[in-house]
């Protein structure tokens, strides 16, 4: 994309799309610890921006898609506190220079996945399994997005700012006493983790307690933001189940059922799932402007005898998936 944004440009123009969602590298272009901005880098960014609104689509920027500065690790990363005045601080400084043109802005892409994959289980960078460094990280993306949220309608308040959460409704592997509390603690840890403090004020009571050692007074009011939007980012529902041999979260992912379909990376294909979980979030959170910011499938498709790519199976997950949205509706 850096050497070929031209082209990717044009192709978006011709899909017919009026939208384009893409993320600010932080590492690019503050590739040093207090050292200067990178102005080659930021000048993409600037070309980018400005040929996207050339050919009539919007441009929505994400300010921290997963890749943090090697620097700010060392430190901690999410795990230290001042990691969110960092963000916050590139945030703005990104924002002074796109305000003109940009006008749909997004914080933290799903924090949910940087915290629990990357604290709590370890299959994302930074690659650990620690309790108490999942709970501060998932507290400090919480209150980066809040204090994120200010700083940038500080600056500019007809912003249309949100952030990007991944959300599953989360079901029970069994049902039974083990199977429900499997769910809850996994709901709580994925999906209530990140909404209530954000759209309530308050963690959930699965992990209210061992929250309060991150918390620091004033801390609940930043977090608890009139966020302009939300956006949803939805692939599939996920099973749970207890697991009392896991120190962290106390409960972990279980197998779907076999009956149901799957993507060629075995992701379950579940339509009916998606309206379930609109129409959970309208009850649970009330009228918060939705925008779904990602979903689709992997399909391993080919070639066809007439030289052509059907991609069929993805036609008609999108046509499944956007059914479901508008039965929501």
């Amino acid at each position: 994309h850096y050497h070929r944004w031209q082209e990717d440009v044009e192709i978006i123009k011709n899909l017919g799309v009026d939208a384009y969602r893409f993320s600010f590298s932080w590492t690019r272009l503050f590739p040093t610890d207090g050292g200067a901005w990178n102005e080659k880098g930021f000048a993409f960014y600037d070309r980018l921006i400005d040929a996207l609104l050339e050919n009539k689509i919007q441009p929505w920027a994400t300010m921290f898609h997963w890749d943090l500065p090697q620097y700010l690790q060392d430190k901690g990363g999410w795990t230290d506190r001042a990691t969110v005045d960092r963000f916050v601080d590139f945030s703005a400084a990104v924002t002074e220079r796109i305000k003109d043109r940009v006008r749909y802005i997004m914080l933290i892409n799903e924090p949910s996945v940087v915290s629990v994959h990357g604290y709590a289980n370890g299959c994302h960078a930074p690659g650990l399994r620690d309790r108490e460094k999942w709970l501060a990280s998932t507290h400090h993306l919480n209150l980066g997005i809040g204090r994120g949220f200010r700083r940038l309608k500080a600056l500019d308040p007809n912003l249309t700012i949100g952030s990007t959460y991944t959300v599953a409704p989360i079901r029970a592997a069994t049902l039974d006493e083990n199977g429900m509390k499997g769910r809850d603690l996994i709901d709580a840890a994925w999906n209530r983790n990140y909404f209530d403090p954000l759209l309530k004020g308050t963690y959930p009571k699965e992990f209210a307690d061992a929250m309060k050692p991150y918390i620091k007074q004033g801390d609940m009011e930043e977090c608890h933001t009139p966020i302009d939007f939300v956006g949803l980012q939805h692939y599939a529902p996920s099973y749970a189940e207890l697991a009392p041999d896991d120190k962290i979260i106390g409960a972990r992912n279980a197998a779907a059922p076999e009956h149901f379909k799957q993507t060629d990376i075995g992701w379950m294909i579940e339509p009916a799932g998606f309206t379930e979980l609109l129409t959970a979030f309208k009850h649970t959170y009330g009228d918060v402007p939705l925008y779904i910011t990602e979903n689709g499938a992997c399909f391993n498709d080919g070639l066809s005898d007439d030289g052509k790519v059907h991609d069929s199976r993805r036609v008609a997950f999108l046509q499944d998936y956007i059914q479901a949205m508008m039965a929501a509706k």
